[in-house]
């Protein structure tokens, strides 16, 4: 066996996890992007009345909203695939 083979191995892992975690961070900025274009009125919750501008969103309100207090919170809002 090559004895560069573990050192390229590693090198060839590491750069995966950077690359994946690079992908996670984009998606969490998305996701932040977008639940604070949703917060209209900026109190850091989103609505129902915030989310009836997004049918998916609204259709999916009522079980987001885990703590049941009618608003979805930063959270909430990530657990959700909504874009």
């Amino acid at each position: 066996m090559n004895k560069q083979f573990p050192v390229i191995a590693a090198m060839a892992l590491l750069t995966m996890f950077v690359s994946q975690a690079a992908g996670a961070a984009a998606d969490l900025d998305k996701s932040i992007e977008t639940f604070k274009k949703l917060d209209v009125n900026n109190n850091g919750f989103i609505s129902l009345k915030e989310a009836e501008v997004n049918p998916d969103l609204e259709d999916a309100f009522v079980d987001a909203d885990v703590n049941e207090d009618g608003q979805l919170s930063l959270a909430e809002f990530e657990k959700m695939n909504i874009e």
